[in-house]
């Protein structure tokens, strides 16, 4: 019985109505959740470059060269929160 009350036009439309409903509301929020996470992104990719004094004022994480992908990496920032002791302290 349950197996044919599943199957009815009336639950049917049901479900396309549960799935159209999860559309609406998933699209807005899943470009809400790109325009929150894409400052975070930028802002990681800066922390792992290098400062140096030209426009933008940090080298590029990812550059091309020869047709490859040359990525450079920086962890000097973070290994200086980590030993600083004021940093440690004032967690």
């Amino acid at each position: 019985m349950t197996n044919k009350l599943m199957s009815t036009p009336f639950m049917e439309r049901v479900r396309a109505l549960l799935f159209h409903r999860r559309v609406v509301f998933g699209i807005p929020f899943l470009w809400l959740l790109l325009f929150f996470l894409l400052p975070f992104a930028l802002v990681l990719k800066i922390s792992f470059s290098s400062a140096v004094m030209a426009i933008p004022p940090y080298q590029p994480v990812f550059s091309f060269v020869d047709n490859t992908v040359s990525v450079v990496v920086n962890f000097s920032n973070y290994l200086f929160l980590l030993s600083d002791s004021l940093y440690i302290a004032s967690y």
